[in-house]
């Protein structure tokens, strides 16, 4: 379980420490706050991503390419090297200055063979350095590379397989959802399991308290396509509306037995408001059946009133809500126990 992220020179934050994170943790503030970059930052620092914030971006819509890079970097300043630290133990340290490109290519070299010169071009360029360690012991330093038509590899320069394989399992996998990527198909894989493996009718019970006909849930490539009572062919999910497709491509990844943790930005996107208690419902639900922790941003006060209305008679204190505020340089972070934000939504004060 996630418990605490310091973020140092990562897009608009200098240095940013953040704990008491719950099982629930919702991130809110004004457009410019840098909730989503806190969002990143904690999918980033996972012992197993080294190219996290790449997949990152690349899922909010911001193609990653050799000359946007510096936009990763406080003040767009590669001098400025990322670092995040999760639970105080995982360092991941992240820079592009430590790489030396053995044997160029001169390219203005007429000696040089069309072939020569249209394979340097197409070979993969250093994008930067990920370095994981726990204390002094380093168990991942790899080399993220981008080639020309955006394909990333990794060069693995150094590898604790027995460390790496511990904090991978004691973390497990996570999962990056932006409104960028929902009605992409990008939840294919996890359904493609799911009926694999004959545990579909759990998907297909969520999708009945939106849409009650739905009775199988089936694929055809990466599109999704549903059954309805009454009409005889398969339909894709697009006809059933972006909302149902929003609750999908969320709900999936919850069924997902690798996954642990769950990142959603803007998690109201493409959703009425009048779903928002069947969702949350669901919500809270499966991640209590599967262990998962959730990591939500939201505009959304609706959603929070449901989803605290839901938990305000359980005993546990497993919900955290931070408001960020930006000025200049500097985020203001203001922490809301589960307690104290249930007595500002009662009170009808506004935490966003």
């Amino acid at each position: 379980m996630l418990k605490s992220i310091e973020i140092k020179n990562y897009r608009g934050i200098k240095n940013l420490k953040i704990d008491n994170f719950k099982k629930y943790n919702f991130f809110v503030g004004d457009n410019g706050s840098c909730k989503t970059t806190i969002l990143e930052s904690l999918f980033s620092a996972f012992p197993n991503s080294p190219e996290g914030i790449i997949t990152a971006a690349n899922s909010r819509g911001l193609q990653v390419n050799l000359d946007n890079k510096y936009n990763f970097f406080f003040n767009a300043d590669e001098e400025n090297k990322i670092e995040f630290i999760l639970n105080d133990e995982i360092v991941t340290k992240i820079n592009t200055k430590n790489f030396i490109e053995k044997n160029s290519l001169d390219l203005t070299n007429t000696s040089v063979s069309i072939e020569a010169k249209l394979s340097s071009l197409m070979s993969p360029k250093f994008l930067y350095n990920s370095l994981k360690s726990h204390g002094e012991k380093v168990f991942l330093d790899v080399d993220i590379m981008i080639d020309n038509i955006f394909n990333i590899t990794t060069n693995i320069k150094d590898i604790n397989n027995n460390l790496l394989n511990k904090y991978s399992k004691i973390y497990g996998s996570s999962y990056f959802i932006s409104p960028s990527i929902k009605y992409k198909g990008n939840a294919s894989l996890v359904i493609k399991e799911l009926i694999k493996n004959k545990k579909k009718n759990e998907l297909i019970d969520i999708l009945n308290l939106f849409e009650k006909d739905i009775d199988d849930i089936n694929l055809d490539g990466s599109q999704v396509l549903l059954s309805k009572k009454g009409v005889k062919k398969l339909l894709p999910i697009s006809s059933f509306g972006g909302g149902l497709s929003s609750i999908l491509d969320i709900v999936t990844y919850l069924f997902d037995d690798e996954i642990k943790t769950l990142f959603i930005d803007e998690i109201e996107t493409g959703i009425h408001y009048l779903n928002y208690q069947k969702f949350c419902e669901s919500l809270i639900k499966v991640s209590k059946e599967k262990d998962i922790q959730l990591f939500i941003t939201t505009h959304s006060k609706e959603i929070l009133e449901e989803f605290y209305k839901i938990l305000e008679n359980t005993n546990k204190d497993d919900t955290c809500l931070y408001r960020f505020q930006k000025n200049n340089d500097t985020i203001k972070s203001v922490h809301y126990t589960k307690e104290r934000a249930l007595s500002a939504i009662q009170n009808n004060w506004d935490v966003r």
